[in-house]
Parts: C-alpha cells; sequence; structure tokens
C-alpha cells in the first residue's frame, strides 16, 4: 500500500485481510496497525478498535475489482458506532 490523498474506502480490519492476501499468512488487525505507524502512515480517523487510513494498493488486485476499495466513509461510521 502507497499514501494516498482519499480514504480506502474500508478499515483496518478490511485492509488487514487484504494485507493477509497478499502476503500469505495471518496479520492480525493490531500488528497491521503497528505496521503503518512503523511505515508513517498515521490514520486519518480511529474508530476503535479499527482506523481508517489514506491508503491504495501499490497494483492491481483482483480485490480491488471486488469493491473492496468502493465502500464509503459513512458505511464504514455506520458500522463501528
Amino acid at each position: 500500500m502507497k499514501p494516498a490523498k482519499t480514504l480506502a474506502g474500508t478499515s483496518s480490519y478490511g485492509l488487514e485481510h487484504f494485507c493477509e492476501q497478499e502476503v500469505g499468512f495471518y496479520v492480525s488487525n493490531g500488528t497491521f496497525k503497528g505496521a503503518m505507524i512503523a511505515a508513517d502512515i498515521p490514520p486519518a480517523k480511529d474508530l476503535y478498535p479499527n482506523a481508517l487510513y489514506r491508503v491504495r494498493p501499490l497494483r492491481n488486485s483482483k480485490r480491488t475489482s471486488l469493491g473492496l476499495y468502493k465502500r464509503t466513509l459513512d458505511d464504514e461510521y455506520t458500522n463501528w458506532k
């Protein structure tokens, strides 16, 4: 993933699953969030236990065509109220 100007459209929970598919092993939400901090990518909004980030994939992925990045911030916020 790399920084972007807009929100990814899914929370750290969804992004960690994307990451799992890319790296081929389990990545916890906390580990993913820690990796984002280590990569100097702070959360745009923290909706404990998840966070929203301004990132996008480095390359095209099957998951992007399935709509992973098409969810809106409103959908994500509603899920975590």
